[in-house]
C-alpha cells in the first residue's frame, strides 16, 4: 500500500515510516497539514495516518477537507486526545478510525488491517499467477514450490503486478506507487528493477511473467487458456485509468467532451447561479466589493471552460461579463449583465440543442512516438512526456488530464501557485502550462522566475489564457513564453500546439552536448547541482554513520538577492553567485560537499565538524563575503544568512537535517541574519 503519515513529531514520524516500510509499504511523511494536503492532492494514497494537532492545518480540518474533495481511501487519526467528544469530532470529520497515542505498533497494525478490510481495498490473501505465488502475510514468493529471494523493491514490484493483473503501468506510475518523496529516483531505476526481477523469475523457470507493452509500459502477461490458475481477483488498491480505444482522434475528442460536459455541467451551472446572485445584489444596490470580485473571477473561469467545452459564443459572453464586473461603472450595468446571463442560460440549458462540437483538426498520436528525449529514452519503453499545468480552474485541469494522456502525455495539475517550485522539482516536467491570472502569484511572475532559474531556464512554457490583446501577448513573449493558446481553442487545436512545442524542445535538446546534460555541476558556480547532489549527500551521511563521525549541514542564503538583480541586473547577480561559490571552495574543509541548493542558496555538508567548528567556519565565510569585490559595485552590500544542523544531534536522516537547517535559517532571517 501507499501510506501518507501526516505527523509533526520528528521522532514518531520517521519511526512509523520505518516500521511500515519494513512491511513493504511505500510511505511518505508530511510534517504539517498544508504539506499533507499537497501530497494527498498530488498522489493516490490507500491510507492516511493523521495527527490532530498539526501546524498550519489541523488534522480534523484536513480530514474534513480530504473527504469534501472526494478522497475515498482510509483515514486513521492518531492523537493524544482521548475524550469521547474528540473521538466523535474525528469520526464525524470523516475518519475511519481513531487511535489514541501512545499505542503499540502491533495495535496500530491491527487497526490498519481492520480498516483496510472494511475498505475492501486490501487483503492478505495469496496472490497467484500460474505456478507463481506471493504471500503478503509472510512476504514469501515461490514458483513451483521453489523460493525466490527478492529485494524489497522487487517484491513490491511483483506484488503490484499481481494485484492488478490487467493493468498497464508506465515507468512514471511505478515510481509514484513504489517510491516516496523526496527519494524518488529516475525512470532508469524502474527499468533496472524490472530487468532484475525478470532475470530472477527466469532463473527459476518463470520466464515471460512481465511483458512490455510498447509505448505504454509493463503488465502481467496473460496466462494461456489451458492454465487453470488465474491471478487472484483482488480489488484494486490504486485507481488507474484504462486506456481508451476509439477509432479516430476526432471520435475520441467528441466522446471526451460529451462525457466531461455531463460530469461538469452541474458545476458550470452553479457558476451561473453565482453570477445570478451577484447581478441580483447589483440590481438591489447591495453589491459588496467581495461579491463583485467573486463575480469577476467566476466570469473569468467561464471564459476558458466554456470555450474548451465547445461553446465559443458562451466564452465571449462570459468575457464581456468579466469586463463589466471589472469596470468602474459596474453599478450602472445591471441590465446589461442580466441580458448576458440570460443569453448564457439559453446556450447552456437545453443540452440536446447545444451539443458541444469540436473543430476537426487532424492530430496524429504518432507524433508523440517521434519524440525521444535523450534523458528519458529507453529502447524497450518510451517514457511518458510530463506536462505541469498551473491554473486555479479545476475544469481546465480535468480537460487537460483527459484529452492529453492518449497522446502519451502525463498531466500534473496544480491549482495553488504557492506550491509551484516544490511540484516542479518533484515532477520534472517536459513542458509547463501557465494561466495569467491566479491568486497572489501570477503566471507572468512564474514565467519570469523560471526563465531566470539556472536549472529550469530551458523549460518550454506555454500560456493557456483568455487574453487576446497585443500588449498582453507581447509581454508574454518578452518574459520568455514560447507560445500561447487561447482558452477558447478546441481540444484538437490545443493538443496540436502542445505536441508541436514538445517536438521543438526535442530538437533543441538533441543539439545540446550530452555531457552538459548529465554534468552534475552547476554551469555558473562550478558546484554540485541540488538534484545530482542528493545521492552524494546520502552517501556522505551513510559514511558518517559507519565511522561514527559528526556531520554539519549548513544552508547559506544571499540576503535581498532579488533586489540585487533588480538594481544591478542579472549579470550582477551571476557575479555575486560565482564569487560566493569561489569563497566557499577556498574556505571549506576537505571532503565538504558544496551544493547550489536554490536560486540564491548554497548547502554545505562538512564531515567531522562539531558545533563550535561549524560556527567558526560560518564566521570565516561571512567575513570573506563582506570583503568580496564584485567589480567595484561597492554601494551594494552583500550579506548572508545561515542555518545549520548537526548529525547525529539534530537527526539521523538527511531529510531531517535539511529541514532543521532550513528552520534555523528562517529563524535567523527573522532576527536579521
Amino acid at each position: 500500500m501507499r501510506i501518507l503519515i501526516t505527523e509533526d513529531d520528528p521522532i514518531l514520524a520517521p519511526m512509523l515510516k520505518k516500521a511500515l516500510t519494513h512491511q513493504h509499504h511505500v510511505v511518505d511523511i508530511a510534517h504539517d497539514g498544508e504539506i499533507g494536503w499537497e501530497y494527498a492532492d498530488t498522489l493516490t494514497y490507500d491510507l492516511i495516518l493523521l495527527d490532530i494537532d498539526l501546524p498550519k492545518l489541523d488534522g480534523l480540518n484536513l480530514c474534513h477537507r480530504l473527504r469534501q474533495e472526494g478522497y475515498q481511501g482510509a483515514i486513521i487519526l492518531l492523537t493524544a486526545k482521548q475524550e469521547s467528544t474528540d473521538k466523535v469530532k474525528g469520526l464525524d470529520a470523516g475518519a475511519d478510525d481513531y487511535v489514541v497515542k501512545p499505542c503499540t505498533l502491533e495495535e496500530l497494525n491491527a487497526r490498519i488491517r481492520a480498516v483496510m478490510r472494511r475498505q475492501q481495498t486490501y487483503t492478505q490473501s495469496l496472490l497467484i499467477w500460474g505456478d507463481l505465488s506471493l504471500n503478503p502475510k509472510t512476504f514469501e514468493v515461490t514458483y513451483q514450490q521453489k523460493n525466490l529471494s527478492l529485494s524489497a523493491k522487487e517484491y513490491s514490484l511483483l506484488e503490484l503486478f499481481l494485484r492488478h493483473p490487467q493493468r498497464i503501468f508506465s515507468s512514471s506510475s511505478i515510481l509514484d506507487y513504489l517510491w516516496s518523496f523526496p527519494d524518488s529516483p529516475g525512470e532508469d531505476t524502474v527499468r533496472a528493477h524490472v530487468k532484475r526481477l525478470r532475470r530472477k523469475l527466469k532463473n527459476v523457470g518463470a520466464d515471460g511473467v512481465i511483458e512490455t507493452i510498447y509505448g505504454m509500459g509493463y503488465r502481467l502477461k496473460t496466462l494461456p487458456p489451458k492454465a487453470t490458475e488465474a491471478p487472484s481477483p483482488t480489488p484494486p488498491i490504486i485507481p488507474i485509468a484504462e486506456p481508451q480505444k476509439l477509432e479516430t482522434p476526432e471520435a475520441q475528442t467528441e466522446a471526451v467532451i460529451a462525457e466531461l460536459w455531463e460530469s461538469f455541467k452541474g458545476p458550470i451551472l452553479e457558476r451561473l447561479t453565482l453570477l445570478e446572485d451577484a447581478i441580483a445584489d447589483l440590481e438591489q444596490g447591495t453589491l459588496s466589493e467581495d461579491m463583485r470580485q467573486e463575480g469577476q473571477r467566476t466570469a473569468h473561469k467561464l471564459v476558458g471552460s466554456l470555450g474548451m467545452f465547445g461553446y465559443p459564443q458562451g466564452s465571449e459572453i462570459a468575457r464581456l461579463m468579466e469586463m463589466i464586473f471589472q469596470s468602474d461603472n459596474v453599478r450602472h450595468k445591471g441590465h446589461e449583465l442580466r441580458s448576458h446571463l440570460r443569453h448564457l442560460q439559453t446556450l447552456l440549458t437545453p443540452p440536446e440543442q447545444q451539443t458541444a462540437k469540436t473543430e476537426e483538426i487532424p492530430v496524429q498520436p504518432k507524433e508523440v512516438s517521434s519524440l525521444d528525449f535523450p534523458d528519458r529514452q529507453d529502447s524497450d519503453l518510451p517514457a511518458p512526456l510530463i506536462l505541469l499545468a498551473v491554473d486555479d480552474d479545476p475544469l481546465i485541469h480535468q480537460r487537460l488530464t483527459t484529452c492529453l494522456p492518449p497522446w502519451g502525455i502525463d498531466v500534473i495539475p496544480l491549482g495553488d501557485p504557492h506550491n509551484f517550485w516544490k511540484t516542479l522539482k518533484q515532477v520534472q516536467p517536459h513542458l509547463l502550462i501557465l494561466d495569467i491570472d491566479m491568486p497572489d502569484i501570477t503566471g507572468l511572475e512564474l514565467c519570469e522566475a523560471v526563465r531566470n532559474h539556472p536549472d529550469w531556464n530551458n523549460l518550454p512554457i506555454l500560456f493557456l489564457t483568455t487574453y487576446k490583446d497585443p500588449e498582453t501577448i507581447n509581454r508574454l513573449y518578452s518574459l520568455g513564453a514560447d507560445d500561447y493558446v487561447n482558452k477558447t481553442a478546441t481540444d484538437p487545436e490545443l493538443v496540436t500546439r502542445i505536441l508541436n512545442r514538445l517536438e521543438r524542445y526535442q530538437l533543441l535538446q538533441s543539439r545540446l552536448n550530452l555531457s552538459s546534460q548529465i554534468d552534475p555541476y552547476d554551469e555558473l558556480t562550478d558546484v554540485l547541482r541540488r538534484y545530482q547532489a542528493w545521492t552524494q549527500l546520502e552517501h556522505q551521511l551513510e559514511r558518517c554513520h559507519q565511522d561514527r563521525q559528526s556531520l554539519a549541514v549548513i544552508i547559506l542564503d544571499i540576503d535581498r538577492f532579488r533586489q540585487i538583480n533588480q538594481q544591478g541586473g542579472y549579470r550582477l547577480g551571476d557575479r555575486v553567485l560565482k564569487s560566493i561559490a569561489q569563497i566557499l571552495l577556498e574556505q571549506v574543509p576537505p571532503k565538504t560537499l558544496i551544493t547550489r541548493w536554490g536560486d540564491d542558496q548554497f548547502l554545505l555538508a562538512a564531515p567531522g565538524l562539531n558545533p563550535r567548528q561549524t560556527e567558526r567556519l560560518i564566521q570565516q565565510i561571512l567575513i570573506q563575503v563582506d570583503r568580496m569585490d564584485i567589480g567595484g559595485l561597492k554601494p551594494i552590500k552583500i550579506t548572508l544568512s545561515s542555518g545549520c544542523a548537526q548529525f547525529p544531534d539534530h537527526g539521523q536522516e538527511l531529510e531531517q537535517l535539511c529541514q532543521r537547517a532550513e528552520n534555523a535559517l528562517h529563524l535567523a532571517q527573522k532576527k536579521g541574519g
